[in-house]
């Protein structure tokens, strides 16, 4: 796994930080991560992905999953802080339009 994840609940939106990595072999934790989202009674929550270095084509499924339970389970994000290859490969996808992106600061 190389996914790295921190969870900040104490504040409106709720935040979970995510470095390293998001590829293929994180698809187990990225499932527990959003199971923990619907079980926290939280509705607003931003994915800050600056620390990412690297995403793959499963982690922009993972992103468009959160995105369907979300919207099945009525909890709302954003995507904030994509840099370098993260940020390209969301460009390339266009995944802007159906993600709410934010740009980095």
């Amino acid at each position: 796994m190389t996914l790295q994840t921190h969870i900040d609940i104490s504040k409106e939106p709720c935040a979970i930080t995510m470095s390293q990595e998001l590829m293929f072999e994180d698809h187990k934790a990225f499932k527990d991560l959003i199971s923990q989202i619907e079980n926290s009674g939280r509705s607003n929550w931003v994915f800050d992905i600056s620390g990412l270095r690297n995403i793959d084509s499963a982690g922009l499924g993972m992103l468009l999953f959160a995105h369907e339970q979300s919207q099945a389970n009525n909890w709302s994000f954003q995507v904030a802080g994509a840099q370098g290859q993260v940020h390209k490969m969301l460009e390339l996808t266009q995944l802007g339009r159906i993600l709410q992106i934010q740009p980095a600061e």
